[in-house]
């Protein structure tokens, strides 16, 4: 357990270092460039898809979910504004007086710190505001709440794309980001390179989200359960892609009776990785923090 939680303690350390913050904020900004503009192109199909999956489920689930949707899609919009705002008035100033590494603090702070803040406001709130989001779906007429609701899910198939790329670019990078922490943090090299390998598991646990989440659609409009269903999918994307990115850079071969005893561990940083998912503008760093920690606990556990 002692390794699990310096693992952890590990991983956040690194996703604070500026190369870190550097890389994952450049992949994030080109990956969601690259499927807003995606996005953009193939709005209408995308909108069509999602409308025809929202006829497989009951219109009552529509509504009461969509008004859960529409809950978080506002908490995630005034976190943005309040990090915007709070950058806009302090950021120009503490950029002149620190250090770029400094600086990258400076913007995870003021994200966590409006992140808590609304985070509160939504715990005490947050029946008020379904409520009334509720009302106001039962204002429209249900072609609108439907047409309403295509547009809101075509949004989080582009959120998903954009994590599982983010997934997919630090799965592709695993040797070079592993190789410099390993030589500066353990002092030996790592021999063993199977890229060809790791990207095939990725592209087939990538798949294998893909079928999973269309086969359990439906289940995404239960209240509690559709949370819990997209942890897990996420979750078994990230302890599959990373368990063997770094076994194929660690062992020359891999093992797997080894890798079934720190399933649980790895199961555990897969999971707080995916947290990441449901922050806005963090999201960028959870691969990172999930692909270093498993990293670090496979070097480091013992048997």
């Amino acid at each position: 357990m002692l390794d699990l939680f310096e693992s952890i303690a590990f991983g956040f350390r690194m996703i604070i270092k500026w190369n870190i913050v550097k890389t994952a904020l450049i992949s994030g900004l080109l990956m969601s460039g690259l499927w807003i503009i995606i996005g953009l192109i193939f709005w209408s199909p995308l909108v069509s898809v999602s409308g025809f999956m929202l006829d497989l489920v009951p219109f009552s689930m529509v509504r009461s979910n969509g008004a859960e949707i529409i809950s978080i899609f506002a908490w995630v919009q005034v976190v943005l504004i309040t990090f915007a705002i709070l950058v806009a008035f302090f950021g120009t100033l503490l950029s002149r007086k620190i250090d770029q590494q400094r600086y990258s603090y400076f913007y995870i702070i003021t994200l966590t710190c409006s992140v808590a803040f609304w985070v509160v406001v939504w715990f005490f709130e947050g029946a008020y505001l379904h409520g009334e989001f509720l009302k106001l779906l039962n204002l429209l007429p249900f072609e609108t709440i439907d047409k309403g609701m295509a547009y809101l899910i075509a949004c989080l198939i582009l959120y998903n794309a954009i994590i599982i790329s983010m997934l997919f670019v630090v799965s592709v990078m695993s040797k070079k980001v592993l190789f410099e922490i390993n030589r500066e943090y353990f002092d030996n090299e790592m021999i063993y390179s199977r890229e060809f390998k790791i990207v095939k598991y990725t592209i087939k646990d990538t798949l294998l989200f893909f079928v999973a989440s269309i086969v359990l659609f439906p289940l995404f409009f239960i209240p509690f359960l559709n949370w819990i269903i997209q942890v897990v999918l996420w979750s078994y994307l990230v302890r599959n892609t990373f368990k063997y990115d770094t076994s194929a850079l660690l062992f020359k071969n891999i093992d797997k009776e080894i890798l079934k005893k720190k399933n649980r561990a790895i199961w555990a940083i897969s999971f707080i990785s995916t947290i990441f998912n449901f922050i806005p503008f963090l999201n960028v760093f959870g691969p990172f923090f999930g692909e270093i920690s498993i990293f670090h606990y496979l070097k480091t556990s013992k048997e």
